[in-house]
């Protein structure tokens, strides 16, 4: 009778008869399922209620930093933090300029760094022993680093990983470009070391362009053709000549090539005896009548 299997017949209550099974269970579930409805619809008003606070939280909470326009890092260590998680949110491409020789790395591990000036070098630019895959890399070195057995195994073993790496006479600062949207330009005067972060999209822009306009005239760092070294010197050489003109001394320009004194002033005395010339001044007036310093 509880299960609504057995009813009376409607005679009296002295006879019963079977009820089919699927009408019982209909008759004996139905006050189960009306609160099982009811809970239901109590469970979607409360789950309604919980994605609302959930949309206020996302909304109010999760808010993301604004960083700013123009940044001046100071501190060793937060220029390495911050670089490093630039480079992990980095979806595209990174492109790094070294005007000078030590091999610019950085390295996800802040166990592997200090915040001195040597720490930082050697954290902040990732020495690019696993190139990521999905990124653009591309490295510009000056001529000189090829002539440093320590730099240019370093180089070759970003370019044997899937980097791109190249050399010119000259390169301007020390940059590091991530996804053509964040510009870090990197100032060492010892033993500090800082950082100035370019976010504002105009000079990010007109940085990017430099950097591609460099790049398009840099050589490959691997160069089959038999008259590399010969190119290169040739570059240096034009680069010299042209910044004897300006008036800059032996010590200057060595600085701006990257290159040792020695060498400089070897490739000044080449400079003279192929103009045939015996001072700066004579080869500046030699080099602008024939046109050299137009080239």
């Amino acid at each position: 009778m509880k299960l609504r299997l057995l009813r009376f017949d409607g005679h009296g209550r002295d006879s019963l008869i079977p009820v089919h099974a699927r009408t019982a269970s209909k008759e004996f579930l139905a006050p189960y399922e009306l609160e099982l409805i009811r809970q239901s619809r109590n469970l979607d008003i409360v789950r309604r209620r919980f994605h609302e606070l959930a949309d206020l939280y996302e909304a109010t909470v999760n808010i993301p930093q604004v960083k700013p326009l123009l940044e001046i890092l100071t501190n060793g260590e937060s220029i390495r933090a911050s670089i490093a998680e630039t480079y992990a949110d980095c979806r595209r491409s990174v492109w790094s300029a070294q005007p000078q020789q030590q091999p610019f790395a950085w390295s996800a591990d802040p166990a592997e760094s200090d915040s001195s000036l040597e720490g930082v070098r050697a954290s902040i630019s990732g020495d690019f022993r696993t190139v990521r895959p999905d990124i653009d890399i591309k490295l510009l070195f000056q001529h000189s680093a090829r002539n440093n057995p320590a730099v240019f195994a370093h180089l070759r073993t970003i370019h044997d990983a899937g980097g791109q790496v190249r050399t010119a006479c000259e390169v301007d600062a020390k940059t590091l470009i991530f996804d053509s949207e964040v510009v870090y330009i990197i100032s060492e005067d010892e033993p500090s070391i800082r950082a100035t972060v370019v976010r504002e999209p105009h000079m990010v822009n007109i940085m990017c362009a430099r950097f591609e306009q460099n790049w398009n005239q840099a050589l490959p760092l691997v160069d089959n053709d038999p008259r590399y070294k010969e190119l290169t010197t040739h570059d240096q050489k034009k680069t010299i000549l042209k910044l004897l003109a300006n008036g800059l001394k032996d010590e200057a320009i060595a600085r701006q090539l990257g290159i040792s004194v020695r060498t400089c002033r070897k490739y000044i005395a080449e400079i003279f005896a192929a103009l045939d010339v015996g001072s700066r001044f004579q080869a500046g007036v030699v080099a602008k009548a024939s046109g050299l310093l137009d080239t």
